[in-house]
């Protein structure tokens, strides 16, 4: 869906690229709730309009308009169990998959927690050479990253991150 720059290039479609699996969820499953007529109508307007500064003034533009030209692809909002907002652009909906990038973080660090407290993982203090001793094969500083470095990005590894538009 999405044009291609390089190979090294970042992109929502990187699950077209890299190996995947399906992790299936346990029942039983959850659905938000939709909002009543009140609370829709109390945030409904928070979802029309956007105000903005550019080049030193206030811009306001639709909401839906300026999403979609940010190259946003989905956008929810979610409050107390509520779905306020639930909006899909530029050629995706409710069904596509997207690689999930810094989301990830999120639930890496639930599972390492979770992995903890089973046992799995000593602590967080421990290098990450302890679960891919593989690094030490590239450079031996990799001994002295520990697991909460990752966590709290703070490995001092150089990553070049992708630009955002």
């Amino acid at each position: 869906m999405g044009a291609r720059h390089c190979v090294a290039d970042s992109d929502i479609e990187d699950y077209e690229r890299f190996p995947m699996r399906v992790v299936a969820n346990a029942a039983p499953t959850f659905d938000f709730l939709q909002p009543s007529a009140e609370v829709q109508q109390r945030y409904a307007p928070a979802f029309e309009t956007i105000t903005y500064a550019r080049n030193g003034r206030n811009v306001s533009q639709d909401f839906d308009r300026f999403l979609e030209q940010t190259g946003t692809v989905a956008f929810l909002v979610i409050k107390d169990d509520i779905l306020l907002y639930e909006g899909y652009f530029n050629g995706y909906d409710h069904n596509s998959t997207v690689t999930s990038f810094s989301i990830a973080k999120s639930f890496v660090s639930a599972l390492v927690g979770i992995s903890i407290s089973d046992g799995y993982i000593s602590g967080v203090e421990d290098p990450i050479t302890k679960y891919i001793p593989e690094l030490l094969e590239k450079a031996p500083r990799y001994q002295n990253i520990t697991l909460r470095h990752l966590l709290s990005m703070s490995s001092s590894i150089r990553y070049v991150e992708y630009s955002m538009p």
